[in-house]
């Protein structure tokens, strides 16, 4: 109320300040017009009667002063304190009873756990379980692998099989025809050969490790005596050898005592022993292969010559087809012996059934064969590479003549070898 006096004070000096100039001028003074009276006595020592009650009930409310009221109720409220205190005293220790044995509760169920929270005493224990069934576990795994191999083994020997149902005429041949299988000693065979083991082995493990396999020859060469030893068409031995790999692989053969030793460790960076398990067991390395033996000999030890020779053979032999054939100088890189024991019979042979027709400088085909008819080509280079053929059987005398003069190099070459040859 004072401020709303106060200000009804200052809006009233601002108009007695307009309202005089005015009236100045009307020649009356403001005071003649206009009085107010104002007064704030009864206001103020209402205020000051306040402040002092205030200041009474303050006191009287102040826990610090002796004898207040608030210090009356604070000491009262501290003897009821009191008292609850002993009357609660049993319920209080009941409910720390009860809240130590919840605590306690819950820390024996976190110890305890179940196997599958992780570092509790139900984890180890289930754990612990397993460790005893682990050794029949291990083995009936071992017999469940062993088992799959030896499916995945049979299916590569399916091939086999089906290898040589397919090459069986080309068998059959060779043990029936007196020619192939004696006098050609041709022989055929379908096998399991192992290809590219080393490369995919030394792919997983590291030849840095100094374990079993350490060094880059030294681990080659343990790794070959195992695989020289092994015979590829057995699946017992196949099987064996892949045990010897994995003891290997858990033994350090390098020492006397062969101590344990880590398969991780010995894997290369990013290797991981299920793609080791894969690789061996899986026989990605084992492949059927057919074999075609002359005179005990593979294909791939063959000369060039003796190779061109055995497809000959199958051409004039084995070949069912009775479509003329057309050969080329057969007698390259092949002696004139082979040239007579093994072309000369097949030729004589083949002849039977189909026309054979030869391009060769080697007396022993165009003669000893007995050719029906032989061709003679000329080349005149001095009229112009002009070419001429005479042709007949080997009776006719200037076939005979050509033939001479061709293939023994005229009858003074062929008299004079024969003059010089020892009978026997």
């Amino acid at each position: 109320m004072l401020l709303k006096i106060e200000n009804f004070k200052k809006q009233y000096q601002l108009f007695l300040g307009d309202a005089a100039t005015e009236l100045k001028e009307l020649g009356i003074s403001v005071e003649g017009v206009i009085q107010v009276s104002l007064s704030t006595n009864l206001i103020t020592a209402l205020q000051k009667a306040a402040a002092d009650r205030l200041e009474e009930i303050r006191g009287v409310l102040d826990p610090e002063t002796a004898d207040s009221v608030a210090a009356r109720i604070a000491q009262k409220e501290l003897s009821l304190a009191a008292a609850r205190a002993k009357l609660d005293a049993p319920n209080r220790e009941y409910q720390g009873y009860l809240a130590g044995e919840a605590d306690w509760t819950a820390r024996r169920a976190a110890i305890i756990g179940d196997k599958n929270t992780v570092g509790t005493y139900g984890y180890f224990e289930a754990h612990l379980k397993d460790l005893d069934e682990v050794p029949a576990r291990l083995t009936a795994a071992t017999e469940r692998r062993t088992a799959k191999a030896k499916e995945i083994y049979a299916a590569i020997e399916s091939l086999v099989t089906l290898y040589k149902t397919l090459y069986r005429p080309v068998q059959d041949f060779i043990e029936h025809h007196p020619l192939a299988k004696q006098g050609l000693q041709l022989d055929f065979k379908v096998s399991i050969v192992e290809a590219g083991f080393e490369a995919g082995f030394f792919d997983l493990i590291s030849q840095a490790k100094k374990k079993s396999f350490w060094g880059v020859e030294e681990g080659r060469q343990a790794l070959k005596e195992l695989v020289e030893k092994t015979e590829w068409n057995s699946s017992e031995s196949v099987l064996s050898f892949l045990n010897q790999i994995l003891d290997r692989l858990s033994r350090d053969y390098r020492q006397p005592k062969r101590p344990q030793i880590s398969l991780p460790d010995q894997l290369k960076k990013e290797m991981s022993v299920t793609a080791l398990y894969d690789f061996l067991f899986s026989f990605v390395y084992l492949r059927p292969k057919y074999h075609l033996l002359w005179g005990g000999r593979d294909l791939d030890e063959l000369s060039p010559g003796e190779r061109g020779t055995v497809l000959l053979l199958f051409y004039l032999l084995v070949d069912s087809n009775n479509i003329p054939l057309v050969i080329d100088q057969p007698e390259e890189n092949l002696d004139n012996q082979t040239v007579f024991n093994i072309l000369v019979p097949a030729t004589k042979e083949a002849r039977a059934r189909r026309q054979i027709i030869i391009v060769t400088h080697n007396p022993n085909l165009a003669v000893v064969c007995d050719v029906d008819q032989v061709m003679y080509a000329h080349l005149d280079k001095q009229a112009g590479n002009k070419v001429t053929y005479t042709s007949g059987g080997i009776e006719n005398p200037v076939v005979n003549h050509k033939i001479i003069d061709v293939l023994e190099g005229t009858r003074p070459a062929f008299d004079n070898r024969g003059s010089k040859y020892q009978a026997t």
